[in-house]
């Protein structure tokens, strides 16, 4: 891993700020970052094990597509929405997903 990479790396696992990527495709997560693990209140390996609709009830596989549609044509896309957490307590957040594609796979960043 590259000194670029393990920065990176480094201000992705310890950011304040709850981050995960999911596929765009699917909604299903493919990294954590250990402010959301604490956030949320799930494992790593649960979350890994869910899709973005577990937390954002709104967000089906036709909104998904029809936001990874949206972000092709700008950057990011902002959203103030209701979260449920492990506990089935209810949150208020703002999140913005950018969309990238990294090792040929297309991923949304979703920073809360």
């Amino acid at each position: 891993m590259s000194e670029y990479d393990q920065l990176y790396r480094i201000a992705f696992e310890s950011n304040p700020n709850p981050m995960c990527f999911f596929d765009q495709d699917t909604g299903v997560f493919f990294e954590v970052n250990q402010a959301a693990i604490n956030h949320y209140g799930y494992s790593k390996e649960e979350f890994l094990q869910m899709m973005i609709s577990d937390l954002d009830y709104s967000i089906d596989l036709p909104t998904l597509h029809q936001l990874n549609q949206r972000l092709i044509n700008q950057q990011y896309h902002i959203k103030e929405c209701q979260h449920y957490k492990k506990d089935g307590s209810v949150t208020d957040v703002e999140v913005t997903i950018s969309g990238l594609v990294i090792a040929d796979k297309g991923l949304n960043l979703m920073v809360i």
